[in-house]
């Protein structure tokens, strides 16, 4: 368990519009990285660890975020971690969600966030499960909407 904070984990939920999704998570990713944090970059499936280990190494192109897919080397050492599963093998505090799935234990984590896909009412459907499930096991919640100019607004 890598948790440095007490109390309840956070969720939060970004409703993305203006911003392509694999944007807002490198910026989130990259966010948590500069903050000192350790995260781990959940993808659902091996596919995805491939897919969001080649993003974070090309986006955005004159930076570096430094990470590694999981399994893998090293991966105490790694400051954000790609994983298909939720994995604290390098002391991570957020779950940064890349997949719409459910993150049965949130309590490994000081923060959970989660990507709802705006204008698609399926996605929207989906993330009201997922919203409840972090709810009724006790975390703080939060959401936020990207408006058309980019800005995020907290509901």
């Amino acid at each position: 368990m890598a948790r440095r904070e007490t109390g309840a984990p956070r969720a939060r939920f970004y409703q993305v519009g203006a911003t392509p999704l694999p944007l807002v998570l490198v910026r989130i990713a990259t966010r948590v990285w500069v903050q000192g944090l350790r995260g781990c970059v959940v993808t659902g499936d091996a596919q995805g660890v491939r897919f969001w280990d080649e993003l974070l190494w090309t986006t955005p192109e004159d930076a570096f975020l430094p990470h590694g897919p999981s399994p893998g080397p090293d991966l105490e050492r790694q400051p954000i971690l790609v994983a298909a599963a939720a994995d604290d093998a390098n002391a991570a505090t957020v779950a940064i969600m890349a997949a719409p799935i459910l993150l049965p234990e949130p309590e490994r984590f000081d923060q959970v966030v989660e990507f709802v896909q705006g204008g698609h009412p399926a996605a929207l459907y989906a993330s009201r499960d997922r919203f409840r499930h972090y709810r009724e096991l006790g975390c703080t919640m939060e959401y936020w909407v990207q408006t058309a100019s980019g800005k995020w607004q907290k509901k």
